[in-house]
């Protein structure tokens, strides 16, 4: 009996995480360049199987081919590209395509899909949140006043005169980046990541890829469903609470 509640705790576990997955795609339905996240689970192996290794001498064919439940394995981000929305703005930039934007703080660098840049007080691009923009060598940007034209390519120019380019690197593969907050990204391995080729849209801005719909009826399905763990949990405890005063009644 205790195995069920076991099981019945495990699935109230991951379905509380799996809303905070969801509620965390709705409250970001309106941020630029956001990917949708989705949890992803696996199966827990029986305990002899789990930690094989201490326990030897103690498997059982019959037991070890019963589960232990589910457990969050990780939180992977879409790769796909969201629909992008005109602005009137030259220095919002939208990518279509598989790749990032370069930033840095300064000391780190890091990548975002978010291209609603802004011309600091010295003259650089920068993020919403003041983080500089590279070009492609990794070098901040330098804006002077004037007409602002980014190619397809991320080519840069003010009044016809070349600029450089943006840095576009990476990929959409959560493989290889992972999510640090702030619609950053960082990169898994060492080093750069390699250059990219995302087509640039001037006057354009990337929508988030969460449909509020479909992440509602998400919600909806995870909500019931750590309901009905939390009953299950409720009645087999009821069920042990009868089981252990019935015992106590036989020996007295």
């Amino acid at each position: 009996m205790l195995y069920g509640v076991y099981l019945s705790t495990a699935g109230a576990l991951a379905e509380e995480a799996r809303q905070d997955v969801i509620a965390n795609n709705l409250a970001n339905v309106n941020t630029t360049g956001f990917k949708g996240d989705t949890a992803v689970f696996r199966a827990r192996l029986a305990e002899a199987l789990e930690k094989s290794s201490a326990a030897k001498n103690r498997r059982s064919p019959l037991l070890d081919q019963v589960g232990g439940g589910l457990l969050l394995d990780e939180v992977s981000f879409t790769g796909k590209n969201g629909p992008l929305d005109p602005s009137s703005s030259a220095l919002d930039l939208g990518l279509q395509g598989d790749g990032f934007f370069r930033v840095s703080d300064g000391v780190q660098e890091f990548y975002t899909r978010d291209g609603r840049f802004q011309r600091s007080a010295d003259g650089l691009l920068v993020t919403g949140d003041g983080l500089q923009v590279l070009d492609d060598r990794g070098r901040p940007i330098r804006i002077p006043l004037g007409e602002l034209r980014v190619g397809e390519r991320g080519d840069l120019s003010v009044d016809g005169a070349a600029l450089g380019r943006l840095g576009l690197s990476g990929s959409l593969d959560p493989r290889q980046f992972e999510k640090v907050g702030a619609n950053l990204y960082r990169h898994r391995g060492a080093g750069t990541a390699p250059r990219a080729t995302p087509a640039v849209r001037q006057f354009y801005l990337e929508r988030s890829t969460v449909s509020p719909i479909q992440e509602m009826v998400r919600m909806i399905q995870s909500q019931r469903a750590y309901e009905t763990n939390v009953h299950m949990i409720r009645i087999q405890d009821a069920t042990l609470e009868r089981a252990a005063n019935g015992i106590a009644k036989m020996v007295v």
